[in-house]
């Protein structure tokens, strides 16, 4: 069987490997998502059992958030959405908690 494969998505390069780290740890596969774009291509091209995003980034040409983008295209997929608090940790929400 194989692992588990989560994409995450995160403009923050530390970010992406630590969680990369944590769950080759814990036995899943993961792919890092660096921009809007490279998510929207990830999930094009591929099939993923997770989403991590950071619920801040958006598509800097069109201003189309990221969260809205995968709700509508991964709608199957569960959507974990973080954003960084003032001081820059990240805050986990409820699985599709902002969306509608």
């Amino acid at each position: 069987m194989s692992a588990r494969k989560i994409l995450v998505v995160s403009g923050d390069y530390e970010l992406i490997h630590q969680a990369g780290r944590a769950l080759s740890d814990l036995g899943y596969s993961f792919q890092g998502a660096y921009s809007f774009r490279d998510a929207q291509s990830a999930v094009k091209h591929g099939e993923f059992d997770a989403l991590l995003v950071n619920g801040a980034m958006h598509d800097r040409y069109t201003g189309e958030w990221i969260v809205q983008y995968l709700s509508q295209h991964c709608h199957d997929t569960p959507l974990i959405v973080y954003a960084p608090d003032l001081e820059g940790h990240p805050i986990f929400s409820h699985p599709r908690l902002f969306i509608g």
